[in-house]
C-alpha cells in the first residue's frame, strides 16, 4: 500500500501522511477562541512587539492540532497512550507550516503503534516543531452530560502576569474544561478548510480527546502558570486512562523546578476529573521571558544637570579652553576651581566674573608639573570646597611648530610633563576621594592632532597621545568605582594657544570644515560639561569629537 491514500487500522512500514496550513490571523484568533489561550503574544500586536520576537507569535499548539485530522488519532478503540513535543522556533502569523507525520515502530492492527512528526515553517529552515506520539488500545468511556460552552475551557480564564522572582516550587494552577465534539468538529473544519492534505480519515470517525486535552497545556501555561511572560518549550505526558466528551475534567500544573541562571521552569501536569482520577500526568518545560522594559516616564526625567554643588578643578583655566569650561560649570552651579601658572590676573578674572554672577570659583596657581604644588593645589581646593567631584585636565604648553630633526628630548619632555604628568598627578590626587564618594568624573582634553597630526607637531602629538592612553586606561581600571574617565577631542580652537598658525592657514583649513568655522571654547566647554553631568552616566573610555563634522569619523 502506498503512503499518503487512506488507510485501516494498521500501518504499513514507510507510511507517512502530511499536512500544510496557513497560520493567518483567522485561524490564530479562532484557535484562541477554541482553546481559551488568549495570552497577549498571540493575540496583541503592540503586545507582541515588547517581546524579543517583536511580532505577533501563533499558537505552537497550532500546527500539532493538525494531527487530529490524521488516520492513526481516528481509529475507532485505538487512543493517544503518550505523546510528547519540543518547540525550536516560533510559528509566526503568516508563515505557511508543513506537518509531516511517519510510522515509527508497530505495525500489527490493535497494536501499540508509534509515529513521529515535524513541523516546518515557510520562515525557517530547520524544524519548528517536532515529537512522538504512541496510539494503542482502549476502552473510550461513555458520554458525560455536561454543558458544552463557547470554548473547550469550562470558565474563561485572565492572563497572569508572574514573573520570575514570584515563582516557587510546589506552586500551582488549574483550568477546568470540557471537550465538547462540536468544538471538535467546528475546529475541524476549519483547519480542513483552511487547509491541505495528503489525505483525509472518514468523517465518521472522532478527533482524539487527548490530542484535544494536550492542546489545552499551551492554555495553562499561557494564562495561569506562569502566564503572560512564558515560552512553551516541551513537553511529554502519558494518558493512563482515555477521556470521555462532556466530562468535567481540571489541567492541573505544579511548579517542580526552577532554575534561576537561565530562568528555566518545569511544571508536573496532570489531568483529574472530579473523583480526582489521575487520568493523565507528564512534564512540561517553560522559559520565562523578563518582563518590557518602559520608557521613563517624564516625572521620571529632569532637565537638572547634576551639577549644582559640585567641586570642578581644571587645570590651565585661565583662558580659553579653560576659561569658557570654568563658567559653563559655574552656570549650572558648580564650585569652580581655576588652576593657573603664570596669568593670575587672568585667573582672578575668571573668578570675578563668575562670582559677580552668585556663583563660587577661587583662583590657585600651580604648575602641574610640579606634584608638590599639585597637592598644595587640591588641599587649598578642598579646605574652600570640599572634595574634587570633577577633574578637567585641559593645561598646555604651547602649539609653537618645530620640525622633527630640530626637536631636542628637552623640547619633547616639556610638553609631556604640563599635558601627561600634570594629568597623572592631578589624577592620583583626585580619585582617593572619588572611590571613597563612589563616584567622580574625570575629562582630559586632547586634541584632533592625534588622529590627523599637523606638520612639524610631534612633540605635542607625543604628549596629546599619551593623555589618550592614560585616559582609556583609567576608565577601564575605574570603572568599578563609579568613576567615568572620558576625553574630549577638539579640532582647530580660536585660543591664543593657536595664534601661531598664520591666519591665511586657519582660513584655509576651515574651508574643508563641512560646518564652516573652526570649533569655539565654547562648542568644547559644552562638550566638557555635558561628559561631566548627569546626561552621560554611561559614558566612559570614550573621545567626544568635536570638530564640525571634519574627519576622523567614529
Amino acid at each position: 500500500m502506498k503512503a499518503d491514500q487512506p488507510l485501516p487500522p494498521h500501518f504499513p512500514e514507510g507510511w507517512s501522511w502530511q499536512a500544510t496550513l496557513d497560520v493567518n490571523a483567522d485561524i490564530v484568533d479562532a484557535f484562541s477562541r477554541f482553546s481559551g489561550d488568549t495570552n497577549s503574544l498571540h493575540r496583541d500586536s503592540a503586545a507582541a512587539r515588547s517581546y524579543a520576537y517583536r511580532q505577533r507569535v501563533a499558537h505552537g499548539m497550532i500546527p500539532v492540532s493538525l494531527l487530529s485530522l490524521s488516520a492513526p488519532l481516528n481509529i475507532k478503540d485505538m487512543t493517544l497512550k503518550k505523546i510528547s513535543g519540543r518547540f525550536n522556533h516560533p510559528v509566526f502569523v503568516g508563515d505557511t507550516v508543513k506537518l509531516e507525520l511517519a510510522l515509527i515502530s508497530g505495525s500489527d492492527a490493535g497494536q501499540a503503534q508509534t509515529f513521529s512528526y515535524s513541523v516546518r515553517t515557510s520562515s525557517l529552515r530547520e524544524a519548528a516543531t517536532y515529537g512522538e506520539f504512541t496510539i494503542g488500545p482502549a476502552v473510550v468511556p461513555s458520554e458525560g452530560k455536561e454543558a458544552p460552552g463557547p470554548s473547550l475551557l469550562s470558565s474563561p480564564q485572565t492572563e497572569n502576569t508572574l514573573e520570575f522572582v514570584a515563582i516557587a516550587k510546589g506552586m500551582s494552577a488549574e483550568i477546568p474544561f470540557i471537550i465538547a465534539p462540536i468544538l471538535l468538529s467546528e475546529w475541524g473544519t476549519l483547519l480542513k478548510k483552511q487547509g491541505s492534505f495528503s489525505a483525509l480519515p472518514p468523517d465518521s470517525h472522532s478527533p482524539s480527546l487527548e490530542l484535544t486535552a494536550t492542546l489545552l497545556v499551551s492554555t495553562l501555561i499561557g494564562m495561569r502558570l506562569p502566564g503572560k511572560q512564558a515560552t512553551f518549550l516541551d513537553f511529554n505526558f502519558n494518558f493512563e486512562t482515555p477521556l470521555a466528551p462532556l466530562t468535567a475534567y481540571a489541567l492541573r500544573g505544579t511548579i517542580d523546578f526552577c532554575s534561576p541562571g537561565n530562568q528555566i521552569i518545569i511544571e508536573n501536569i496532570g489531568i483529574y476529573d472530579k473523583n480526582t482520577a489521575h487520568l493523565m500526568q507528564g512534564k512540561a518545560t517553560v522559559k520565562m521571558n523578563e518582563p518590557s522594559i518602559p520608557a521613563p516616564a517624564m516625572k521620571d526625567l529632569s532637565t537638572d544637570l547634576g551639577l549644582k554643588g559640585r567641586t570642578v578643578l581644571i587645570t590651565g583655566a585661565s583662558r580659553g579652553i579653560g576659561a569658557t569650561t570654568a563658567r559653563l560649570f559655574a552656570c549650572h552651579g558648580a564650585r569652580v576651581i581655576v588652576n593657573y601658572f603664570n596669568s593670575q590676573a587672568e585667573a582672578e578674572a575668571v573668578v570675578r566674573d563668575i562670582t559677580s554672577s552668585g556663583a563660587q570659583a577661587i583662583a590657585v596657581k600651580a604648575d602641574v608639573r610640579d606634584p608638590a604644588q599639585i597637592k598644595a593645589m587640591f588641599e587649598q581646593g578642598r579646605r574652600a570646597f570640599g572634595e574634587i567631584d570633577i577633574l578637567v585636565n585641559n593645561a598646555v604648553g604651547d602649539f609653537i611648530p618645530v620640525p622633527f630633526q630640530a626637536l631636542t628630548w628637552g623640547r619633547v619632555q616639556e610638553d609631556i610633563d604640563i599635558i601627561v604628568k600634570g594629568a597623572f598627578h592631578c589624577c592620583q590626587e583626585a580619585i582617593p576621594s572619588m572611590i571613597k564618594n563612589k563616584q567622580g568624573r574625570i575629562i582630559n582634553v586632547v586634541s584632533i592632532a592625534t588622529e590627523t597630526p599637523p606638520p612639524n607637531q610631534s612633540k605635542y602629538v607625543l604628549a596629546k597621545s599619551a593623555l589618550a592612553g592614560l585616559t582609556r586606561a583609567l576608565a577601564v581600571e575605574l570603572a568599578g568605582h563609579n568613576i567615568l574617565v572620558n576625553m574630549v577631542m577638539p579640532g582647530m580652537v580660536e585660543t591664543d594657544l593657536t595664534r601661531t598658525i598664520p591666519q591665511a592657514v586657519r582660513d584655509k583649513m576651515k574651508n574643508y570644515i563641512p560646518l564652516g568655522r573652526h570649533t569655539s571654547t565654547t562648542d568644547v566647554a559644552k562638550a566638557i560639561v555635558t561628559l561631566a553631568s548627569s546626561l552621560t552616566p554611561f559614558t566612559t573610555g570614550q573621545k567626544t569629537l568635536i570638530t564640525g563634522g571634519l574627519p576622523p569619523y567614529i
